[in-house]
């Protein structure tokens, strides 16, 4: 699926309780939002540029799906946003993280500096599974007329995807999905991301692992990748349902405490979940 912000989800089937769920989200983010812009992981601690992308993520989806989104969460980014951008940010993913929040936040102009920087992380060597994902993904951001692909373009070291986790597999699916990685799609890694559902209607790291919320999240997206049903659906949406806490947002698991990151994992395998129906076919 392609991470460009808006457009309108096509919802089936009726159960997922996304909408349900909106107020008390918009509330939790709200409480996070700085004054100079950006959010932090808690009402107390400073705006970061991940904590951001995470809120600015949950509150797009949020308003695909009819939720009352202030417009004011979704503006008054930039100073914050192009401060990041003079740090040296660390990563490919921080400053994907970067170029998806100022995209979604009407900053188009840090939007081509920010991938610059990733094309010079990334470009012209041998690259980790994970710079050459968060390569992918920021061009993808720029549409047609953006950047081009680099030359010669990042090859993907062999070791590097080695496909241990559930995160490594969604990103190693990606990449062989837009030609990156010469890679065939063997049949059992469907079964393997199938072996990775634990009774409660989570997914672990891999096989035999705890469910965490963010396994759900890339354990779907493969599936969704391998064009496979998801398995029992409407406990995945129970597992996530149980996860959210009582002032909004959701935690990694049953208990757990609320994040942005977590609470948009959760947001993002019910939309996922949302657009497959009940039956977790594509339709």
């Amino acid at each position: 699926m392609k991470d460009v912000p808006c457009g309108q989800a096509a919802l089936v089937g009726g159960f997922v309780p996304i909408r349900r769920y909106g107020k008390e989200v918009v509330s939790f983010f709200s409480a996070r939002r700085k004054p100079g812009g950006g959010f932090g992981a808690t009402p107390r601690l400073p705006a970061t540029c991940e904590d951001t992308y995470y809120a600015l993520r949950s509150l797009d989806v949020l308003a695909k799906h009819g939720v009352d989104v202030p417009p004011e969460l979704f503006r008054g980014h930039g100073a914050f946003l192009s401060s990041k951008l003079r740090e040296r940010l660390k990563g490919t993913r921080g400053l994907f993280y970067l170029a998806w929040s100022s995209a979604v936040a009407g900053r188009r102009d840090v939007l081509p500096a920010a991938t610059d920087r990733i094309l010079q992380e990334a470009a012209g060597r041998d690259a980790r599974l994970e710079d050459a994902f968060y390569l992918g993904r920021s061009l993808d951001l720029q549409g047609p007329g953006g950047n081009p692909l680099p030359a010669p373009m990042p090859r993907v070291r062999q070791e590097e995807a080695s496909l241990r986790t559930v995160r490594e597999l969604w990103m190693y699916l990606w990449l062989a999905a837009r030609g990156w990685i010469e890679a065939a799609l063997p049949g059992q890694w469907a079964e393997w991301v199938c072996s990775c559902r634990n009774p409660d209607g989570g997914y672990g790291f891999m096989p035999g692992t705890t469910s965490y919320m963010e396994n759900c999240y890339y354990a779907l997206h493969c599936l969704d990748l391998l064009g496979r049903p998801f398995p029992d659906p409407q406990g995945t949406v129970a597992f996530i349902s149980s996860s959210r806490a009582l002032r909004g947002g959701f935690g990694r698991k049953n208990m757990g405490v609320p994040f942005p990151s977590s609470t948009w994992h959760a947001l993002g395998c019910l939309h996922l979940v949302g657009t497959r129906g009940l039956c977790g076919c594509r339709t």
